[in-house]
């Protein structure tokens, strides 16, 4: 901070300033933020990718896809276990979706879902345009990309997925072979 700054917050008797970013904040999300992060670091396959760009400036579309799935397949089982007792609340509103306090299950299986459904189409975008070639392997769900002889698992790379208890194959089949017949 400058000299002049700090001298002018001592006049005007200000001790602290706050800066009020409008919209969700992207760290309210688990898997969300994760992959942001994954993608802004990466110095590698998709490095100069700006996919973290994409999920910074689409967050509320994303968002907006998360409370839609939730609602539809996730929210009246979240409901039940409220009723039930064995979970202390949910979301209820779409707001309610960054209320740590009110994460379930669904919610990030929600979440989780609708994040690779976003984001699939910027991932293979970003590997055409960067001379990946999508190779033929033996596996049920092939998300294998080949460039200069390497040979990559592109769920297996982005750790974020990799990490996950469930394969994004199984979440993401139907999606990745339409995307890549009529893509690739």
């Amino acid at each position: 901070m400058s000299k002049e700054f700090k001298r002018m917050q001592e006049l005007a008797g200000l001790t602290e300033i706050k800066v009020s970013t409008p919209g969700a904040n992207i760290d309210n999300l688990l898997w969300t933020s994760e992959l942001y992060e994954f993608f802004k670091n990466d110095q590698d396959i998709f490095k100069d990718s700006k996919i973290d760009t994409v999920i910074r400036q689409n967050l509320n579309k994303i968002i907006d896809d998360i409370w839609e799935d939730y609602t539809a397949i996730y929210q009246q089982y979240d409901i039940e276990e409220f009723n039930e007792g064995n979970i202390l609340d949910y979301p209820k509103t779409k707001k309610d979706l960054l209320d740590p306090n009110k994460q379930t299950g669904g919610v990030q299986d929600a979440e989780y879902f609708m994040i690779g459904v976003f984001l699939f189409p910027y991932i293979l975008k970003h590997l055409k345009q960067n001379g990946w070639e999508h190779a033929i392997t033996d596996d049920w769900i092939d998300a294998t990309f080949s460039k200069d002889g390497k040979e990559v698992d592109i769920f297996n790379y982005i750790t974020p997925f990799e990490d996950q208890d469930t394969d994004p194959r199984e979440n993401l089949y139907e999606k990745f072979i339409d995307y890549i017949e009529e893509n690739y």
